[in-house]
């Protein structure tokens, strides 16, 4: 059984991980569905014990947009590109 808890638990973050990237808000009723859970208070349950930045808003559950991470623009790429070729001609030298 506390096997089974376990599982379920870590089971249920990886949804809630996936269904907030996924959905701007969802149903309370098809989260609890989604997510496993037996009523929903057992979700308002989780989201305040886990997911803080999720808004309850009457009969729905929302969702904060995640952290905007580096663009494509940001990487290096032709320095990068540059680096590998001079690393490849060295590597080339010496064999």
């Amino acid at each position: 059984s506390f096997f089974m808890e376990n599982l379920l638990e870590t089971v249920r973050d990886s949804i809630a991980d996936c269904v907030e990237v996924s959905y701007k808000s969802m149903k309370l009723t098809d989260a609890v569905t989604m997510m496993k859970f037996e009523s929903t208070e057992e979700l308002l349950d989780y989201v305040q014990e886990k997911r803080e930045d999720w808004i309850v808003d009457g009969e729905r559950l929302t969702f904060q947009p995640p952290p905007v991470l580096g663009k494509a623009e940001d990487i290096p790429s032709m320095k990068l590109i540059g680096q590998s070729l001079s690393y490849a001609t060295e590597l080339e030298r010496i064999v």
